[in-house]
């Protein structure tokens, strides 16, 4: 930036004799020189406090005692309005939401990882675990800001770029947007070095515990053999039952089968063995494994539980009335059942229900996909924070479907006999699809990404449509009254 403001003035000072004009250049290179150096100021926070090079320009050469025969300020252009529109038409509509989402997408994870740091910590591994956490949000946190100031640095550049073509006065105007930048907070404040220190030794103190965690936990895992194994319980039941389950790590599926009596088997570790209850009529099984959450759940998969699931096999002739679903680390698939209320929800693995029946159904995942097939309910909802979500062949009322990172894609639900009332899919970022899906009221809303709405039975008629992309194309293609 300081070599096209010395340039521009360059051109503006062409009048001047050659040393004269150095002299000039010169003084101004020292400005920029000591406002980066000993102020600890951006270029582009240089330029905002300087007048143009036009102005400075036009002040020294009257200064000089020379007529102004040509006009030094520029006004409007034409070629650079269209321009600014062309950038803004086909980049600025996309980049400036998907900067903004990226920045609150990060911003709301850090949060997440906040919540989720343990209450203490007992012996090497978990210290060492804990130390690299801290660091890793650390450096999370000065990641967020810098993205942050990358966002506000880009609107500045914009609106200055759009003020200079339109021939807008914009001094003040920068001036303030500056104040909205992190980095101008923390320069005024005085915590520029205390922000590299801290920088560097999280870079340091990540760099060594996470290695030495690997090395004592990873030793620790290989020499005290945590191989799984294998159990087996089984439970018998005249009356309809309810299931709950808690695992902290592992899989859990359930599936239907041709015997008399609940089966419940069990691929487990040792230090992470599934606890199994029948009472009451409630089939109770969970796990806990604290050491899990003095890190992050990729880091323990490379040593332990890389296999351990739960699968429940469930008598054809036994009804379940209830499903109360929980996994922190592990994928949830259950196949073939009616019931009264289902939930099931996962931070860390992907839902996957097929062939079921209830009155409600919900689906929620904080990191994983979420696949639906042949579901019956009056209300479907399915979340997740960063994976697609499929809904296929299944019949409903209400319809909701969110995910702040992926596709949704969702066909053949209800018929134009049958409709439902409502379907809602929403996405921060990625396409929608919705192929024969029959209800009277349809939503459809993407930050960045594309739709594509069509009906093959042009019978049905919608009361309302409602869709939205910010960037993206839109294809809806069915009858509305």
């Amino acid at each position: 930036m300081k070599k096209t403001f010395l340039n521009e003035l360059r051109q503006h000072l062409a009048q001047l004799e050659e040393n004269e004009r150095e002299e000039i250049l010169a003084f101004y290179e020292e400005r920029f020189e000591i406002g980066t150096s000993y102020e600890g100021k951006t270029e582009e926070e240089i330029i905002d406090e300087l007048e143009s090079p036009a102005q400075i320009a036009k002040n020294v050469l009257r200064s000089y005692g020379y007529s102004m025969k040509t006009p030094v300020e520029k006004g409007p252009s034409t070629g650079g309005m269209v321009m600014v529109v062309l950038f803004d038409v086909l980049v600025a509509i996309w980049l400036v939401p998907m900067l903004f989402w990226l920045a609150v997408n990060l911003s709301i994870t850090l949060g997440q990882l906040v919540f989720s740091l343990p209450g203490g910590a007992t012996n090497a591994g978990q210290i060492l675990s804990v130390l690299a956490m801290l660091s890793a949000l650390a450096i999370w946190v000065l990641i967020v800001l810098w993205l942050y100031d990358a966002f506000i640095g880009f609107i500045t550049w914009l609106i200055r770029w759009h003020v200079r073509v339109f021939g807008i006065s914009h001094k003040s105007l920068m001036r303030m947007l500056k104040k909205f930048r992190a980095s101008y907070w923390i320069k005024r404040q005085g915590f520029n070095r205390p922000k590299n220190v801290i920088k560097g030794i999280a870079a340091v103190t990540l760099l060594v515990t996470a290695s030495s965690f690997f090395i004592v936990e990873g030793a620790s895992a290989i020499q005290t053999g945590q191989t799984l194994a294998d159990y087996e319980e089984s439970y018998v039941s005249e009356t309809p039952i309810a299931i709950e389950t808690d695992l902290d790590t592992g899989g859990l599926d359930i599936r239907r089968y041709d015997g008399e009596s609940i089966v419940v088997e069990k691929t487990v570790h040792e230090e992470a063995d599934v606890d199994i209850s029948f009472e009451d009529g409630t089939l109770l099984i969970e796990n806990a494994f604290d050491d899990r959450f003095f890190t992050f759940n990729w880091l323990f998969s490379l040593f332990d539980h890389r296999d351990a699931k739960t699968t429940v096999f469930i008598p054809e002739s036994l009804d379940v009335e209830h499903f109360d679903l929980k996994a922190t680390n592990g994928t949830i698939d259950v196949e073939g059942f009616f019931s009264t209320s289902f939930k099931a929800r996962t931070s860390n693995g992907a839902v996957e229900l097929t062939d079921i029946e209830s009155e409600d159904v919900a689906a929620n995942s904080s990191n994983g996909r979420i696949s639906l097939n042949t579901i019956t309910a009056e209300s479907i909802e399915a979340e997740t924070s960063n994976g697609r979500i499929s809904l296929r062949d299944s019949n409903a009322e209400t319809i909701e479907l969110r995910t702040s990172n992926g596709h949704i894609t969702i066909e053949r639900i209800n018929t134009a006999e049958n409709p439902g009332a409502s379907f809602k899919t929403i996405t921060s970022n990625g396409s929608i699809e919705a192929f024969n899906v029959y209800t009277s009221e349809a939503e459809l809303k993407t930050t960045n990404g594309n739709i594509d709405f069509e009906n093959e039975d042009r019978s049905h008629r919608f009361t309302t449509v409602d869709y939205h992309t910010t960037n993206g194309n839109a294809h809806v293609d069915v009858p509305r009254d």
